[in-house]
């Protein structure tokens, strides 16, 4: 193995080793936080469906979805487990090292990834549930425009059960602009706590997703170059090393997939939301402020861009970047090791040389 190649990976164990310091030092630093959030989430979501038939099915998925993901991530790694036993030739002093080494932070890493996930899963999910109460707010306020009931009729009938059933029926559509405009003030202000959630979230665990971040695209660099040796010279004797090296790359390429795809459907929701906003039909002053201060405070957000520690935007759009690095890391790998080939080459044939 090269002296660069090498080096890259080797940077899998610091890395490793800031990863799980920082969670294990920095849980009771944000315990409060995490106690504060799965509660505040819980009366996020009752006040946004007040059914308790709907919540209870809202947490029932939400088990089946953390019961689904847990499995995966303990069969994916046993699945490791078994290829790094075979690695090791059933040496299982080696294999219990490699697996301290690799594997167990592997898991511990794993699982985090996961309760980061569910957060931002639930968040997508109450944002979902504040445009549908949207819905019921554009309903009432499109409601707010028709004639009172059997108004038409009662004209003909006598001037005085007109008036009457005007009156009523104003009273009626006044009831259903209060109504509409309350929900959406406490709509407003349930996006604005969820975008501090959001951010809080983002703050408190931006260095660890960073290092994820770093640490699952050098190493995805180095087993994508052995992946790329292995077909260039097949030594089929080496299988299960070759299919571990698949493993790890899914593993890898699978963490930077996660930490970049979360974010990016609330934001497709908080589109969604402007969206809605915009076809709402304004029928006082009133209605009209609290719309224009839910766009302005929706419009405040998009400015603040989610980055990791502020270094790497968390979208997928950074995915082009990371092709780009990955493709330049490898190409100097490649041309590194081509160069040292010809070395070897150029010096086998001066040792056969004749020197008079």
């Amino acid at each position: 193995m090269i002296t660069i190649e090498k080096f890259i990976y080797l940077l899998e164990y610091p890395f490793n080793i800031l990863i799980l310091g920082t969670l294990i030092f920095g849980g009771p630093y944000n315990e409060t936080f995490y106690q504060y959030l799965p509660q505040k989430l819980y009366r996020l979501q009752t006040r946004l469906c007040e059914d308790p038939e709907l919540t209870q099915q809202f947490y029932a998925s939400l088990g089946r979805r953390i019961l689904k993901l847990l499995i995966s991530v303990f069969i994916f790694h046993a699945t490791c487990v078994a290829f790094d036993v075979l690695c090791c030739d059933y040496n299982w002093l080696c294999t219990l090292h490699s697996n301290s080494i690799h594997n167990l932070p592997g898991l511990m890493i794993s699982l985090n990834l996961i309760q980061y996930a569910i957060a931002l899963h639930i968040l997508w999910q109450l944002h979902v549930q504040l445009c549908d109460r949207l819905l019921v707010v554009k309903r009432l306020l499109n409601e707010s425009f028709l004639p009172p009931t059997g108004y038409q009729k009662l004209l003909g009938a006598g001037y005085e059960k007109a008036f009457c059933a005007f009156v009523d029926g104003h009273k009626e559509m006044e009831s259903r602009l209060t109504e509409a405009v309350q929900l959406l003030e406490m709509l407003r202000l349930t996006s604005a706590t969820l975008d501090r959630l959001h951010s809080k979230l983002i703050g408190i665990l931006g260095y660890v997703l960073l290092l994820n971040l770093c640490n699952s695209f050098f190493s995805f660099c180095v087993d994508f170059f052995a992946i790329y040796k292995f077909f260039e010279e097949p030594n089929w004797h080496s299988y299960a090393l070759f299919l571990y090296r698949v493993l790890w790359l899914i593993l890898h390429g699978g963490r930077i997939w996660l930490i970049l795809k979360g974010n990016e459907r609330i934001v497709e929701q908080k589109c969604e939301l402007c969206l809605l906003l915009n076809e709402l039909d304004i029928c006082d002053k009133e209605c009209e402020r609290v719309i224009n201060r839910f766009l302005l405070q929706l419009n405040a957000d998009e400015g603040h861009v989610v980055a990791a520690c502020g270094v790497i935007d968390l979208d997928t759009l950074v995915l082009g970047g990371f092709i780009g690095a990955l493709l330049a890391i490898v190409i100097f790998l490649i041309q590194i090791e081509l160069g040292n080939n010809s070395l070897m080459g150029i010096a086998l044939n001066k040792s056969e040389w004749n020197y008079f």
